[in-house]
């Protein structure tokens, strides 16, 4: 719901730009008009990372996004007192909320006179509520960043990684950060392709393809920028929207040579689209409703057999059915340690059945293996692809960690 209401603002937003008046005054882009209306709302109903947030576990960033959407909206539509009860709104979501804010500020500032006062005081409001809750915990981990993601801008023996250490790490270590964000280069191009790409040079897409893709490309593990976590990338995916619809109609206002660009810019982007479309819109069911309905029935007898207090270890695919429980972790890589805090621990294996190909199935093969014979733990289900097993760990024991 937040997501699609989100891409109704985005297009409210391009209707006002096409449809105002400060809309379009040329013959050919006037013309133009109703058709970028209709492409922008293609775009926004065959995007892919729309859907792959959607189908992703819950996670704030979405609610920030629509907020933060409106925020935009009204900061160029000049409705300021609306700021008021949006700005607020966008905050409680989400910490990061408060850098979405920053982009937002930043762009209303770059976008003209009009806009640049209270865009500045977005950005301020923004940027403090950003800083005082990262340093009271209220981000990342306890107030950290996890250090597979930004700990090379700290350097070696880092420890714990805080906002602080990254925006230094990236003045001190420029080449660093330049070639991990070099690195995701492939990811971040689809990721332009669909929203237009154009619309980074928009006053009102730079901002927060600044201050969202910015923290994205510069994770050395490559977790928050790839299609799987697509949450982490969309608030700044409508903007784009809106900023490409603003790009082609000032560029369809400049002459014949320019309207020439663009034809050939919006054939080329429609075919990619369209392309990316195809191929990523259908692996989106067959990643998050891969487990079929022999393996759900062996699931469902096996949770039955699972006492109450028991903690349980389980791949990612079938882990939703036990999430409720007090001790639940998710085996996501190999050599991966946990700690065991129950006395009796049920590992839920599923080789054939990973989310985004993230545990190999011999990872998951060598674990049934160890569990099976090194920890002796008693079979509970072994059938349609799902191993399960109980262990009672000896007295003292306070990890495992699975080959």
């Amino acid at each position: 719901l937040a997501v699609v209401i989100t891409e109704l603002v985005a297009l409210r937003w391009i209707v006002a730009v096409v449809a105002g008046p400060t809309g379009p005054t040329g013959p050919t882009a006037r013309r133009a008009a109703p058709w970028l209306v209709l492409g922008a709302a293609v775009v926004l109903a065959v995007n892919p990372w729309a859907y792959e947030t959607i189908a992703f576990d819950f996670h704030f960033e979405p609610f920030a996004a629509l907020f933060c959407m409106a925020v935009g909206y009204c900061l160029w539509a000049g409705q300021i007192r609306r700021l008021r009860w949006l700005v607020p709104l966008a905050l409680a979501c989400h910490v990061l909320a408060g850098t979405y804010l920053v982009g937002i500020g930043l762009s209303g500032m770059l976008a003209g006179r009009r806009t640049r006062r209270p865009g500045a005081v977005i950005a301020m409001v923004g940027l403090v509520w950003f800083v005082v809750f990262s340093t009271l915990g209220a981000s990342g981990d306890d107030g950290h960043y996890v250090g597979a993601s930004y700990g090379y801008l700290a350097g070696p023996h880092h420890g714990r990684v805080g906002v602080f250490d990254v925006v230094a790490g990236v003045l001190r270590h420029p080449g660093a950060a330049l070639h991990v964000a070099g690195s995701h280069w492939s990811v971040v191009v689809i990721f332009l392709v669909i929203v237009g790409m154009i619309g980074v040079v928009s006053p009102w897409g730079f901002g927060m393809a600044l201050v969202v893709l910015g923290p994205n490309v510069l994770d050395g593990s490559g977790i928050f920028i790839r299609f799987a976590t697509a949450f982490q990338s969309w608030p700044a995916m409508p903007f784009l929207v809106v900023g490409s619809v603003m790009m082609v109609l000032r560029l369809l206002e400049h002459g014949p040579a320019a309207r020439r660009i663009v034809i050939v810019a919006v054939a080329v982007w429609a075919a990619l689209l369209g392309e990316i479309a195809v191929v990523a819109l259908p692996s989106i069911p067959r990643d998050w409703l891969s487990v079929d309905a022999a393996a759900a029935a062996v699931l469902t007898r096996v949770q039955a057999m699972v006492p109450p207090d028991a903690e349980v270890i389980s791949t990612g695919a079938v882990i939703g059915r036990f999430a409720e429980r007090r001790s639940i972790y998710n085996f996501e890589t190999a050599g991966e340690t946990f700690r065991v805090d129950r006395g009796e621990v049920v590992f839920i294996f599923t080789p054939h059945e990973v989310l985004d190909d993230a545990l190999p199935p011999r990872a998951a093969d060598a674990a049934v293996a160890f569990v099976s014979h090194r920890l002796g733990a008693r079979v509970l289900g072994s059938a349609a692809g799902v191993d399960a097993f109980a262990w009672t760990p000896p007295p003292g024991t306070t990890r495992v960690r699975l080959p």
